[in-house]
């Protein structure tokens, strides 16, 4: 009896035994799987956050070469002055329409780019409009810093200012009309600035002659008659 009793025992333990194997054969299946699942996801996090760092470094890039690309933009302004007509009054008075041309060959936007025409004090200088006719008029700055000539003497000078966006590859236009009083050669200057540009700024220096007027030698004319003098018979 003692010895049926052991022998169901020692069979009871096997069989545990069997089990216990079994339950930790299962449990080290688990643990293999979820490190083999835990790899793969580490995995794949990695993979995702390397392309992360990929699209995030290549938005860098191309921010940083924007950047760059508008740095390296640069405005750059021709300046152009040219006579458009000439006309003189009967009391000897010279009008000259001049148009001052500003054209920005650069690839960026010249903001606020100051724009000026500057003629000698005794020049009167009016606004107008591109066919001539006066516009309500500007009262020109007296200059100090800009000297210009009048048959070759130095001269105080004035300037009609105007700020104005200068757009790439667009010309910027202004008219105005000079009276001139006297003749002789008179200088005026047309001129931008911006910090943008080449040197700060740009300018153009024209002569303008102004013909002195020939007066008409008087007219002969023939006597009436009876007020001639006449010889006696």
């Amino acid at each position: 009896m003692e010895v049926q009793v052991a022998r169901d025992y020692l069979d009871y333990l096997q069989a545990f035994g069997g089990l216990a194997s079994l339950v930790i054969a299962l449990v080290a299946a688990w643990f293999a799987w979820r490190s083999a699942s835990s790899s793969e996801e580490s995995a794949e996090a990695a993979e995702r956050t390397a392309e992360a760092a990929e699209v995030t470094a290549d938005a860098a890039k191309r921010e940083t070469d924007l950047l760059v690309a508008e740095h390296e933009r640069v405005p750059d302004v021709a300046v152009s002055l040219y006579i458009e007509n000439m006309s003189t009054e009967p009391s000897g008075e010279v009008h000259v329409w001049v148009k001052l041309e500003a054209y920005n060959t650069g690839d960026r936007v010249a903001e606020g780019a100051f724009c000026a025409l500057f003629a000698p004090r005794a020049v009167e200088l009016r606004d107008c409009a591109p066919n001539g006719d006066l516009r309500v008029a500007d009262t020109p700055v007296p200059q100090s810093s800009e000297k210009l000539n009048i048959d070759g003497e130095t001269a105080d000078t004035h300037s009609l200012n105007l700020r104005k966006d200068l757009l790439p590859h667009i010309a910027e236009l202004r008219h105005v009309r000079m009276t001139f009083h006297k003749p002789g050669r008179y200088q005026i200057l047309g001129g931008v600035r911006h910090p943008d540009i080449p040197n700060g700024e740009v300018r153009i220096i024209e002569e303008i002659l102004i013909p002195k007027v020939e007066s008409e030698p008087p007219a002969l004319t023939e006597p009436e008659p009876g007020t001639g003098d006449s010889a006696s018979v």
